[in-house]
C-alpha cells in the first residue's frame, strides 16, 4: 500500500508512541522533529520526512487504522 502524502496528527502520535496533546505540544512549540502544516483548522504532517525519521519505508499496517488509543496494542 502506497503511503498517502500527509498523515493527520492521531497517526504520528501512534507512529511516535506518544498522546495526541504531546503531539500538537510539539507542534506548536517548534519541537516536532518534521514539518507540520495547518490546514483549514486541522495539522498535517507529511508522511514521508517523518517515515524517514522513524527509519520506515512505509506506514506499518496498524498506523492506517483510527482507533480511539493513541497507540498500538500488542498482539
Amino acid at each position: 500500500m502506497t503511503a498517502p502524502p500527509t498523515i493527520p496528527v492521531p497517526v504520528a502520535a501512534r507512529l511516535l508512541g506518544m498522546s495526541k496533546s504531546s503531539v500538537y505540544r510539539a507542534i506548536r512549540t517548534g519541537n516536532f522533529p518534521t514539518a507540520a502544516h495547518q490546514v483549514n483548522g486541522r495539522y498535517v504532517i507529511a508522511t514521508r520526512p517523518l517515515l524517514e525519521f522513524l527509519g520506515l519505508e512505509t506506514l506499518p499496517e496498524w498506523a492506517h487504522t483510527e482507533t480511539d488509543t493513541d497507540t498500538p496494542r500488542a498482539a
